[in-house]
């Protein structure tokens, strides 16, 4: 039987007859008469004005629910997370050793990865890792419920009274990894065969928090929108990868520093550049000679040094390669790249993302977007190319510096007429410098001379001085160039990176590109931020949220979904949940069975 029931309007006769109801025992039920709207009602009233004990309600927080490997994570009591119910007279947690919380009536129960992971009938840090330390309260766990029909459920990274933790002063905690290589070999998917170029693949979870509210009298005399508030915190998601490419570019770098560095080496003994010396060095002292001076054996030697330490430090950087926006960091040392999906959601759609993962419509399938992988390998093709180009840089600065020392013996000779071929001596000049001062004609030789003119007449004498003074001046301004010529003959094919380094590039891009389409455009893993079940806006609820009960609201922060399409067999977890229903009247209370 239902009741029209004109509230507020007629509070006087309507509180006379709700104590004659009383005083003949009749139960409690959902009329409100506190407004002044017509509605429909059982027969009965509940005072929405002192509304403590005319309630049966349920709050509830889970950090980690869902299913991993066929194992349904509410069946397990280490990952049960805390529930709190009220009868209207009594709130009862569960499990029976959950907290006091400071809001009564409300319990507190972290989650403990330890315990949990000895509950599992397999490991469970193979395929997803979670804080061991839950000391800054990642893995907090909250539940209240009144008897007025106000309840609140959150779990992740929460206060003490269930609110959301934000902006710690040493910044937000991470909360778990998941391995997706593992899960997938698990699932008799091996990543190295969906994607040949990626060795291994994991996503770091941020501090995430999921939190629900219901008020009970708004519940009933407003409206489900009005009356419950669901809310969550998601930090960050980062995507991190090991790829065998990465090894393949810098290993040909690498290659690039063993040629310089044995070519340069082998500088001395190469017979081929020796006589490419002497007959520039021939070449030189023609023009400086006349028929009177003549030369005799010519000798050269030649050594050098190159210093590639601050090449080999770009090649291998201590930190990683990154953009300007933080999308990346490539990790050269250890052949990983990480993609931060916050700031590359910022990159691909300028603006939109002020908020990072937060204030997202429901059910927000975050990943599946073709116009995030087009900014992905730009953005990746960039810093890359950046890097490339600074390696070229200082090959070339290390090629300029390298150390040159070139020795250069002369035995001169005279026409002396009468006297014949009259040798004179020798000069030996000597340079030393960088390639790049050699060849910018910067470096001078130093020429000493060891001469005997006292065979010569006075009138030759005189002439030959000058002759030898000339190829000096000559030796001393023009050696270092002509030294410098030489080796940069050798040296200055090695200046420009070869195709088969910078086409290793390619792959590098290939190789993240593909995972990301392989993962998020494929449908083999699924991110779903502001997970909630019968949302009021936003897009439709997983189906494994299909067999919650009505008027039960729940939201998390973040749903990660791996092969959905393999039903029980998937892995669908979902990190930072709260709950709030169902709710119901003291005078109903058959429907809130279990209460």
């Amino acid at each position: 039987m239902r009741l029209l029931v004109r509230r507020g309007a007629i509070l006087a006769a309507a509180s006379a007859a709700t104590l004659a109801l009383l005083a003949q025992g009749a139960a409690v039920t959902d009329a409100s008469w506190t407004d002044p709207e017509w509605d429909f009602a059982e027969v009965g009233a509940v005072d929405c004005t002192d509304a403590d004990g005319n309630f049966l309600t349920r709050g509830a927080g889970q950090a980690l629910s869902g299913s991993l490997l066929g194992v349904d994570l509410t069946t397990v009591a280490e990952a049960s997370g805390v529930e709190v119910t009220n009868n209207g007279q009594r709130a009862l947690p569960s499990p029976d050793g959950a907290s006091p919380a400071p809001e009564d009536p409300a319990y507190a129960d972290p989650l403990s990865a330890g315990l949990l992971n000895n509950a599992l009938g397999f490991d469970l840090t193979s395929y997803l890792q979670l804080p061991l330390d839950n000391s800054m309260g990642v893995l907090g766990q909250y539940g209240e419920a009144q008897s007025d029909g106000d309840a609140r459920g959150a779990s992740g990274y929460i206060t003490e009274t269930g609110g959301i933790a934000t902006q710690p002063g040493s910044g937000y905690p991470e909360l778990a990894t998941l391995k997706l290589s593992s899960l997938l070999g698990a699932l008799n998917h091996d990543l190295g065969d969906l994607l040949p170029d990626i060795a291994d693949a994991e996503l770091q979870v941020g501090a995430v928090t999921g939190r629900a509210s219901v008020e009970g009298c708004e519940y009933f005399w407003g409206s489900p929108e009005a009356a419950v508030n669901r809310e969550y915190l998601a930090t960050d998601l980062l995507l991190r990868t090991k790829t065998p490419t990465l090894s393949a570019l810098t290993g040909s770098l690498d290659d690039v520093i063993g040629e310089l560095e044995d070519t340069v080496n082998g500088l001395a003994d190469d017979q081929g550049v020796l006589d490419s010396l002497l007959g520039a060095v021939t070449g030189l002292l023609d023009g400086l000679i006349s028929g009177v001076l003549g030369l005799g054996s010519v000798e050269a030697s030649l050594t050098a040094s190159v210093d590639t330490s601050a090449l080999r430090d770009l090649i291998h950087p201590p930190e990683p390669l990154t953009d300007s926006g933080g999308v990346l960091a490539i990790d050269i040392e250890n052949d990983t790249i990480t993609v931060d999906t916050v700031a590359l959601l910022q990159a691909a759609y300028p603006g939109q993302y002020s908020n990072g993962l937060n204030g997202l419509p429901p059910n927000t399938n975050l990943l599946a977007d073709a116009q995030i992988t087009n900014t992905l390998v730009q953005v990746l093709s960039d810093v890359l190319g950046d890097w490339l180009d600074q390696v070229s840089g200082v090959l070339a600065d290390t090629i300029d510096g390298v150390q040159v020392n070139a020795d250069v013996v002369l035995s001169l000779k005279v026409d002396a007429g009468l006297l014949g071929i009259v040798d004179i001596g020798a000069v030996t000049a000597t340079v030393s410098g960088s390639l790049g001062d050699l060849l910018k004609g910067d470096v001078t030789a130093n020429v000493s001379t060891d001469l005997n003119l006292g065979l010569l007449g006075a009138l030759l004498k005189p002439v030959v001085e000058g002759l030898v003074n000339t190829l000096v001046g000559g030796l001393v301004n023009e050696l270092g160039a002509t030294v410098g010529g030489v080796v940069e003959g050798v040296l200055g094919p090695l200046r420009e990176l070869p195709s088969t380094v910078t086409g290793l590039v390619e792959p590098v891009v290939t190789a993240l590109s593909g995972l990301y389409e392989g993962l998020f455009l494929d449908g083999v893993v699924a991110v779903n931020i502001n997970a909630q079940n019968d949302p009021f806006t936003g897009s439709a609820a997983s189906s494994d949220w299909s067999t919650i009960p009505d008027g039960q609201y729940d939201v998390a922060a973040i749903r990660l979904g791996v092969l959905d399409s393999l039903g029980a067999s998937n892995v669908a977890l979902y990190l930072g949940r709260g709950s709030v229903g169902t709710v119901c009247s003291a005078a109903s209370a058959s429907s809130c069975d279990g209460y």
